[in-house]
C-alpha cells in the first residue's frame, strides 16, 4: 500500500492528538485555591523542608522535601494520573519540581505562583497541624 505525504501527515497528527496531554501551569493563589477545591482527588505537595512545613502549610498538604537525596525516587512512586498542586516558600523549588514532574510524564501539575508567601499575602489560610 502506497501512502502519500498528506496521508502520512494526517496519520501522524492523529496519533499525536490521541496521546494524553500533560499540563504544567503556574497559578495565582486564588486560582490555585479554587481549582484545588474542585479537584477532590488531587494531591497537594509542599516541597519545602520539614522545618518549614511545621511553621505552617496549606491544609491537607503532604510534605516532600525537595532537598532530600531520594526526592525524585519518591516522585516516581506517585500516581501520574492524579492532579498535583505544588508549592514552596516563594515559587523557586516548586517551579523546578513542576518541570521535573512534567518531564516524568505527570498529567496535571499546578505550581503556586509566589509560593506560600503569596498565598498568605492574599489572605488564604495556613495550618499548623
Amino acid at each position: 500500500m502506497k501512502l502519500s505525504f498528506g496521508s502520512l501527515a494526517i496519520i501522524f497528527i492523529t496519533l499525536l492528538a490521541c496521546q494524553p496531554q500533560s499540563t504544567h501551569e503556574t497559578l495565582e493563589p486564588i486560582d490555585f485555591s479554587e481549582l484545588m477545591s474542585y479537584d477532590f482527588h488531587s494531591v497537594v505537595l509542599d516541597v519545602r523542608t520539614p522545618e518549614e512545613y511545621q511553621e505552617g502549610h496549606i491544609e491537607g498538604a503532604q510534605n516532600m522535601d525537595y532537598y532530600r537525596d531520594d526526592f525524585e525516587q519518591k516522585l516516581d512512586k506517585l500516581d501520574k494520573e492524579k492532579s498535583y498542586f505544588v508549592y514552596c516558600t516563594v515559587g523557586g523549588r516548586s517551579s523546578s519540581v513542576a518541570k521535573i514532574m512534567h518531564d516524568k510524564g505527570f498529567q496535571k501539575v499546578h505550581d503556586l505562583a509566589g509560593g506560600l508567601e503569596a498565598w498568605e499575602n492574599d489572605g488564604l489560610p495556613i495550618t499548623l497541624d
